[in-house]
């Protein structure tokens, strides 16, 4: 039986005076997000915003420049956790 993996989601909103304003975040979750999961997330993104209207959707993959964006982003946050493990290291 194949398990069951993660997947990635799209969390977006109207929001504001009118629904201006828009906003997406897309987030990877280890496991399925449940009906009440998914509103959890989408309050708590939103909770800062007014008026917020969208949906959390889950997605097969990631558009190609938040993809990349992420990679850069994952990247550099190794990057410093290597360098922070090695000078805890030598701290030692």
């Amino acid at each position: 039986m194949k398990k069951k993996t993660g997947s990635w989601y799209k969390i977006y909103a109207d929001h504001g005076p009118g629904h201006q304003s828009h906003t997406t975040y897309y987030k990877w979750f280890d496991e399925p997000l449940t009906k009440d999961d998914r509103q959890f997330e989408f309050d708590d993104h939103f909770k800062e915003t007014h008026w917020p209207i969208g949906y959390v959707k889950k997605i097969k993959r990631l558009p190609s420049n938040i993809r990349e964006s992420k990679i850069e982003d994952w990247t550099e946050k190794l990057q410093k956790a290597e360098k922070m493990l090695k000078i805890l290291s030598e701290a030692a």
